[in-house]
């Protein structure tokens, strides 16, 4: 009888696992288009490696321009008071990477560590561009670390954050 129990609530542990993130996920925040981060491995991030994200825009579902957001996490050990990043897209022309550079500050002029803590890590979001004249499909969007460095330690994830235009995220 109690294996049957135990079994019985793991099963329906996985399944609550498995169902309820996604639709809390959808109630939060319906503006967002996208938002998901890839961890960095632990040696390192390489200068010469790109973090790959990719997401489909449909112009029916989203008839406004996009806003996107590069979101770092770091730990606690991140050396410097910045960080340099080439980040790139195909929105517009899926032949064409629009190129852009980005700093991003980690320590703010008093010393402090900028960013919100949490479970040992710094999150910074930094409003990367208003994608236009969108195209529908696959959008990459690929970042790499322009520090001088390689491979660079204390980065633990990088992600981006898309939202439809006018709507604070």
């Amino acid at each position: 009888m109690y294996a049957s129990i135990t079994r019985l609530c793991r099963t329906l542990a996985v399944i609550a696992s498995l169902a309820l993130p996604p639709s809390l996920v959808s109630c939060i925040d319906s503006h967002t288009v996208f938002h998901r981060y890839v961890p960095v491995a632990d040696s390192g991030w390489d200068t010469c490696s790109y973090v790959r994200l990719a997401f489909v825009l449909d112009s029916a579902e989203h008839e406004r321009d996009v806003d996107m957001a590069v979101e770092m996490r770091l730990r606690a050990d991140y050396p410097y008071a910045n960080l340099w990043l080439e980040v790139s897209d195909n929105a517009c022309d899926s032949a064409t990477f629009a190129v852009d550079t980005l700093q991003v500050r980690t320590v703010a002029d008093d010393g402090s560590r900028c960013g919100t803590f949490a479970a040992g890590l710094y999150t910074l979001s930094l409003p990367g561009r208003r994608l236009t004249s969108l195209r529908n499909g696959e959008v990459e969007v690929r970042i790499r670390h322009l520090m001088g460095c390689s491979p660079l330690h204390g980065v633990r994830d990088v992600g981006i954050r898309v939202v439809r235009s006018g709507y604070d995220e």
